[in-house]
């Protein structure tokens, strides 16, 4: 019976977390409801030979599935749900076929989440789970399968957090070589029209977890000092990331799902070799790149929680990119520096008299023509970041654009901003400042 006198037709997950909280309110109770829900569920996987022509069944399984997942929250009462027969439950309704059409009947989805809740947080479990019932080379299996998109994308995330914490499995998903299958999926996500891309949110997480595992196996053939395991860089498939990352990075900033997208692939270009940087130089993926630092920009502004170390790796992709390519530097040059320098002359060698010190400060310490408000104006504030990788990175990339003049750079963004890293260079040396 409901214990809502005015049952909501609408019910939340809190209502029905409260539910199974006053029905299994005594240890007692919840083993006995935790009892019901596995019998229950056995039979229906036990008796439906075909879900689909069946959809009362299909129903009936997927919400006896749901129910166990909310037990599965609880901490006491529920061990049942956790043990190797439950696991195999879940694994035997993830064989269903998906219910793509209608996802409140989708025996496969639910049993997935059932999985990784009840894989989450234990070791022992996962690698019981990895050696005894191959769970690696499944969880691939369903990624390569026709399912419904939350269910792929359950999926890939359950997979990246055991590979993440799982040594043996990371070696496992290395030796499987599924990069392929994770860039042919995110490309046809990207590209179907069915919406159009970046319509659907299951799609774009779903697309970021393809990229979070791609640079799972990125790090791990960095750390071994097999860089070029990941792809051969003269592949079709590696010509195919490359446009790939093209066509996402063009995607415009106004999703923010589309923006942590985009911070997901940054990663992924982190280690990518020569070959691949200069071919995004050629299609003028910097521009991209350095409205997407913008867009950040602005959110930590308007939002403390947000880290600026986040910010990170995308300015090592700027860095590198500036350095490679004479175009990439004129192109961003013009983007954050419109108006031509001023010429104020070389920087003064050896010892200042006080008026000498003293106009230098008035007429160099400080940038020019960077109007509060504006990205430039954002960006050499990076300068100063208490973080030494975003403030070094930073300098690094502006020093790229002034075509690695000195002077060109303290007339542009000032000597107080520049001192540091002119002094680490070797390219000042003026006594008392």
């Amino acid at each position: 019976p409901n214990p809502n006198p005015n049952p909501n037709p609408n019910p939340n997950p809190k209502d029905e977390v409260d539910f199974l909280s006053r029905a299994g309110a005594t240890l007692a109770g919840k083993e006995s409801l935790v009892a019901e829900l596995l019998s229950l569920c056995a039979r229906l996987l036990s008796s439906t030979p075909d879900f689909v022509a069946q959809p009362v069944e299909a129903l009936a399984c997927a919400q006896t599935l749901l129910c166990m997942r909310l037990m599965l929250r609880q901490r006491k009462g529920v061990e049942r749900l956790r043990d190797d027969a439950a696991v195999a439950l879940y694994l035997k309704a993830l064989e269903v076929p998906s219910a793509a059409s209608d996802p409140e009947r989708d025996v496969a989805d639910r049993g997935l989440n059932c999985l990784a809740v009840a894989l989450t947080r234990d070791e022992q479990k996962i690698r019981w789970f990895c050696a005894e019932k191959s769970g690696v080379q499944m969880l691939l299996r369903v990624l390569r399968s026709s399912r419904a998109t939350t269910t792929l994308f359950n999926a890939a995330r359950l997979l990246y957090y055991i590979a993440g914490t799982t040594p043996s499995a990371l070696q496992e998903l290395v030796s499987s070589r599924p990069q392929d299958d994770f860039i042919v999926l995110a490309a046809f996500l990207v590209r179907s029209q069915h919406p159009p891309f970046p319509k659907g949110a299951e799609r774009v997480r779903l697309v970021a977890e393809m990229l979070k595992l791609l640079f799972l196996l990125q790090n791990f053939a960095v750390s071994s000092g097999a860089i070029g395991s990941l792809l051969e860089e003269d592949s079709p498939m590696m010509t195919e990331l490359g446009i790939l990352t093209c066509e996402i990075m063009a995607l415009p900033n106004s999703f923010m799902e589309v923006v942590d997208l985009k911070m997901h692939l940054v990663h992924l270009l982190l280690f990518m070799p020569d070959s691949f940087v200069a071919f995004l130089a050629l299609q003028e993926t910097s521009m991209d790149l350095l409205a997407l630092l913008e867009v950040q920009i602005t959110r930590r502004l308007t939002d403390e929680d947000i880290d600026e170390r986040a910010m990170g790796p995308l300015l090592q992709v700027l860095q590198k990119l500036a350095h490679q390519d004479q175009a990439c530097r004129e192109q961003m040059a013009a983007a954050l520096f419109p108006n031509p320098a001023p010429d104020r002359g070389p920087l003064p060698v050896g010892a200042l008299t006080p008026e000498a010190r003293q106009k230098f400060m008035e007429d160099r310490m400080h940038p020019v023509d960077v109007p509060e408000g504006t990205f430039r104006a954002r960006f050499i504030r990076l300068c100063c970041s208490l973080d030494m990788n975003v403030k070094s990175t930073a300098v690094e990339i502006l020093y790229e654009i002034c075509n690695r003049d000195e002077n060109v750079l303290v007339d542009r963004i000032g000597f107080g901003n520049a001192v540091a890293f002119l002094r680490m260079k070797g390219l000042v040396n003026v006594a008392g400042l």
